[in-house]
């Protein structure tokens, strides 16, 4: 009786035994797999946070786009003596291209024309001159709704009536003639509305160039 009730013993401790192994092991290998499926989860997150991410157009950014324009310089004989102009014409246009800028934006393209303004190239010296002058500052040029905005800074704006229309129509043939965004020119002073740049040419409205 004593014999069989201790095998009886044996076999209950032996059977918790290895229940308990099993236990454990359970646990571990669900607590492998967690980890397991976890760990991808955690890169993926890392990767998404600090925004390693393919850009659409990775060069756009750094593209560079041209624009060709038609630079209006006004004869120099009919400037400073009065004789015919350049094969007949007051002011011919010229080819030239100017940047866009990184955005290909309309804005820094207006800027770089009319700085293109001044000087002239050398290979037309001779045969050409600008109104707009080094004294004259241009503060800002923008562009909405067909219209460009050139707003000049009123120091040093000076002149007689034939240096305020050729200048007015330098600028404003220049941009017209240039961009297919632009319907006419806007002139201001000091960032306000004006009456003339130099008492001449009525700037109270946008001017637009009539013969293009």
């Amino acid at each position: 009786m004593k014999k069989n009730l201790l095998i009886m013993l044996l076999v209950l401790a032996t059977g918790l035994w290895i229940a308990g192994c099993a236990f454990t092991g359970s646990d571990g290998g669900e607590d492998a797999q967690q980890a397991g499926s976890d760990q991808p989860q955690a890169e993926q997150q890392e990767t998404v946070a600090t925004g390693e991410e393919t850009p659409d157009d990775p060069s756009a950014e750094a593209q560079i786009d041209k624009a060709d324009v038609q630079l209006y310089y006004i004869s120099a004989a009919y400037v400073f003596d009065g004789n015919d102009p350049v094969n007949g014409e007051l002011m011919p246009p010229i080819a030239g291209t100017v940047d866009r800028g990184s955005y290909n934006t309309i804005y820094m393209a207006t800027v770089q024309t009319l700085r293109a303004l001044n000087p002239i190239p050398e290979d037309q010296a001779e045969k050409y001159y600008t109104m707009l002058r080094e004294n004259y500052k241009v503060n800002s040029v923008t562009v909405d709704d067909g219209i460009a905005y050139v707003d000049f800074a009123s120091e040093g704006l000076t002149g007689g009536d034939l240096d305020e229309m050729l200048l007015v129509d330098q600028i404003v043939y220049t941009l017209c003639d240039s961009f297919t965004e632009i319907d006419a020119v806007k002139f201001t002073v000091d960032g306000k509305n004006a009456t003339s740049l130099m008492g001449s040419v009525d700037i109270t409205e946008p001017i637009v160039a009539d013969y293009l």
